[in-house]
């Protein structure tokens, strides 16, 4: 399968705030917004760091991490206004599905986004906020499913994409190497 991560993708509606001309504040002010109304989101600065390219000024990188599980959230601006790329690792337990949707769902009731998921099983429009948890479960389900069998194990841990890659992937993929032989 290759991919360790479900993730939505979040875009504004032509009659969002978060279109550019709408949009008085900014991004950070949007990341102020999110913390007032989840106190367990904070800065993901590690994550922003290991980009592929260099960190842009109005980015933002969060993160939710609780017993429940962990995702990450990031927010760009683009010419058409602010998109939201929302994901979580395989890895976490189910239990993060309630959060994860949840933080979906209030972006697109407070700032008139419609999402998109970039399962493996299937693209899929999301347009009513609170069908969020239900429309997203089997596919969440699935693809998770998916993961634990590419990655031989059922084990749950809270961790980001990237880690879930070091813990579970990495080492599969060393061990399945084969040994490199020395000639002298």
């Amino acid at each position: 399968m290759g991919l360790e991560a479900y993730t939505v993708l979040l875009t504004p509606r032509s009659s969002s705030p978060l279109v550019i001309g709408h949009y008085a504040a900014s991004i950070q002010s949007l990341v102020s917004e999110m913390q007032r109304e989840w106190p367990d989101i904070h800065r993901d600065e590690e994550e922003h760091l290991c980009q592929p390219y260099p960190p842009q000024r109005e980015e933002a990188f969060l993160f939710y991490e609780t017993r429940l599980g962990l995702f990450q959230i990031m927010l760009t601006p683009h010419r058409e206004g602010v998109t939201a790329s929302v994901r979580f690792a395989y890895c976490n337990p189910r239990s993060v599905y309630r959060p994860f949707t949840s933080v979906i769902a209030w972006l697109m009731e407070q700032y008139g986004m419609c999402g998109y998921t970039m399962a493996s099983d299937r693209s899929q429009e999301l347009n009513d906020p609170y069908a969020v948890l239900t429309v997203l479960t089997p596919s969440m389900d699935y693809n998770r499913h998916l993961w634990q069998l590419d990655a031989g194990t059922s084990e749950e841990a809270i961790l980001s994409p990237g880690r879930a890659i070091e813990r579970f992937i990495l080492p599969r993929c060393l061990s399945a190497a084969p040994a490199l032989s020395v000639q002298t």
